[in-house]
């Protein structure tokens, strides 16, 4: 009988102690490991940002002795100016130029001076502000944003013709927008309704 009971209270006292593990197993929560930190979105700019280069070519031919100041000179874009694939600005626009300083070569024996600056190109009759222009690859811009060729020997000489500056009709010139620029009225609205869904 003792053999028994020694056995029932063995029995019962094992159940408690695994009841006890298994509600003490219940209670310790299980820990997940932690969430990735999710890289922040990268956000598109939304308009050309004032500092992009374009592309120019000069459409009137200009130079030291041919010119003065204030005089006016074609320009126009050779490449489009695009913004996440959507031409911002169309190749083929125009624009001006402007002679800022023009002195013929001197008898005694002072070179030709010419000083130019882009003005503008425009787009659907508004006018697109332009800084810092450089003739060729060899352009030098001074603090005034404009170019200045004169007779030296030097990166120059191709212009040089007989003591004066001559830059030709069809010279490649780039400058930068002085401005941001943001895509036409047009674009934008066609742009949001392609992404308007369908009723």
């Amino acid at each position: 009988m003792r053999s028994v009971l020694g056995g029932s209270t063995a029995l019962v006292a094992a159940a408690i102690l695994a009841s006890s593990a298994t509600a003490s197993a219940q209670d310790v929560a299980p820990v997940s490991p932690p969430a990735p930190v999710a890289a922040a979105p990268t956000i598109a700019p939304q308009v050309l940002l004032a500092g992009t280069i374009v592309e120019l070519e000069i459409t009137q031919s200009v130079g030291s002795k041919i010119s003065k100041r204030g005089d006016r000179f074609g320009i126009r874009l050779v490449e489009d100016l695009r913004l996440a694939g959507v031409v911002i600005l169309a190749a083929g626009a125009e624009g001006e130029g402007e002679v800022t300083h023009a002195a013929p070569s001197k008898m005694g024996g002072g070179g030709g001076e010419l000083m130019l600056a882009a003005r503008f190109l425009d787009r659907d009759g508004v006018r697109v502000p332009l800084k810092a222009f450089k003739v060729g690859a060899s352009g030098r811009n001074n603090s005034e944003a404009s170019l200045v060729v004169a007779m030296v020997a030097g990166p120059f000489a191709l212009f040089i013709h007989g003591g004066e500056v001559l830059i030709p009709s069809g010279t490649v010139a780039n400058a930068k927008l002085a401005v941001d620029l943001a895509p036409p009225a047009s674009t934008v609205t066609t742009s949001v309704a392609e992404k308007e869904p369908t009723p």
